[in-house]
């Protein structure tokens, strides 16, 4: 599960109710491997997203008893399918390569022995999709609507995309709740260029998304998948990132997020057989969510639980991309009134931008900048964002003290100033910020657009 996932869950069925911001963040890290039991007591409206494929719903009304359905993920039980399905060796050697590539994960322990769901040749290679039985949850399920899905009553399945003549683990996935209406699709194959998908129908693929100059509102180009066996095979043109890929059920013109499947991109492909040994890689947060800077004594209050309305509505964010997790804000007071918050933004763990909020007097959004990709390699300093008007720059820095050198006529250095911690509005004609750690270690960066 990731965040687009359980932040979207969380919204719709907690609507008007306040959850810190680390919430996401901190339900992901507990339920990847920690194996606490725990049972949530859950009010009306409130929730929690279980990764599971099986489910028991208990469906409540003020008159009836409940009135309880269960499911299970037919994956585990049906015939392999596809070209490949009667290759005892590839489906042995597909098996052997999944149980070597997830000893960690999930965070529950699989059980019986993996299913070779589907085997095939695809323009990207040998293929095999693996499923396999995990522990039963120990969490109580979902509230909404009066509707109780109870997690733990049911069995719960984990599946694996195997590539290539020695199959390779490419990624894996624990179903959540949603997955037989939903869907999920993995990315794999040399530049990312082929995508295969489960759990829904009628797909259409696209690999980028631009802003139309007609109409001034994101859009994407779209093309159909092809049906084979049971999954649905699609190829993404030309080479790109696979956090732009987008796979949608039904008519992709009219498509919302509602209809986007979960992408799965190749992060274990990409780093070679030797996976099994390493965590999967995450677009981290480098500044930690809740987190408030206020330069220069600001006064204005931080920026709501709008961020990723105001960003779709701005068309800085893909409108299928779902919600994005939020890391600190950094607020800066302008003379002539108002003030603007820069916001870390994380996309589908991988995209980490760093966008810039204008506001009025009132703390009201007017508007938004993309600063750029926030700064991974560089030391402290996590990003720059310009202000309108020659107005200056404001450099980023959590956990530094920031220092400047005037800059006099014809370039020459002039007296050097303290412009404050973790944060600092830098005139625009200062082409470098000098950091300092609280141990007393230096380092410039320029804060001119690498």
């Amino acid at each position: 599960m990731d965040t687009t996932e359980l932040s979207r869950a969380l919204r719709e069925a907690t609507e008007g109710l306040q959850a810190p911001p680390t919430l996401a963040a901190a339900v992901l890290r507990g339920g990847r491997r920690r194996r606490t039991h725990r049972r949530a007591a859950l009010a009306s409206g409130m929730a929690v997203v279980i990764a599971a494929a099986g489910l028991v719903v208990v469906k409540v009304t003020k008159a009836d008893p409940p009135l309880i359905t269960t499911g299970a993920n037919p994956m585990l039980t049906t015939p392999t399918r596809g070209d490949l399905a009667g290759d005892k060796a590839y489906l042995d050697a597909a098996v052997t390569a999944f149980d070597a590539g997830m000893p960690n994960e999930p965070g529950k322990a699989r059980l019986d022995r993996p299913h070779v769901y589907w085997a095939g040749t695809t323009d990207g290679g040998k293929v095999a999709v693996v499923v396999q039985k995990v522990e039963r949850s120990d969490s109580t399920g979902y509230v909404s609507d009066g509707t109780i899905i109870e997690a733990g009553a049911e069995e719960r399945s984990v599946i694996g995309l195997l590539v290539g003549t020695k199959p390779v683990l490419v990624n894996s996935f624990p179903q959540p709740y949603s997955t037989p209406t939903r869907g999920f699709a993995f990315v794999y194959g040399p530049n990312n260029r082929n995508v295969i998908a489960l759990g829904a129908k009628n797909l259409s693929i696209s690999t980028t998304w631009s802003i139309s100059p007609t109409s001034g509102r994101a859009e994407r180009d779209w093309k159909p998948m092809v049906e084979r066996d049971g999954v649905w095979l699609g190829e993404t043109g030309e080479p790109g990132p696979p956090e732009n890929i987008r796979v949608v059920t039904g008519d992709p013109a009219k498509a919302g997020y509602d209809q986007s499947l979960t992408i799965l991109p190749g992060t274990r492909w990409s780093l070679g057989t030797d996976r099994q040994a390493k965590p999967v890689p995450e677009g981290v947060l480098r500044t930690k969510p809740g987190d408030v800077f206020r330069v220069k004594g600001s006064t204005s209050r931080p920026l709501g639980d709008n961020v990723h309305e105001t960003l779709m509505a701005a068309n800085l964010l893909d409108p299928l991309a779902g919600v994005t997790p939020t890391g600190a804000q950094f607020i800066v007071d302008l003379p002539g009134g108002g003030s603007v918050v820069a916001i870390e933004v994380v996309s589908m763990f991988i995209m980490d931008g760093l966008f810039l909020a204008q506001r009025d007097a009132a703390a009201k959004i007017t508007g938004w900048t993309y600063c750029g990709m926030v700064r991974k390699d560089t030391g402290g300093l996590v990003g720059v964002c310009e202000l309108a008007g020659q107005a200056g720059r404001l450099a980023i820095a959590p956990g530094m003290a920031l220092t400047y050198q005037v800059q006099l006529d014809g370039g020459i250095g002039g007296d050097w100033v303290d412009a404050g911690k973790d944060a600092a509005l830098i005139p625009a004609n200062v082409p470098t910020v000098h950091l300092a750690d609280p141990r007393g270690r230096t380092e410039a960066h320029s804060l001119l657009a690498p």
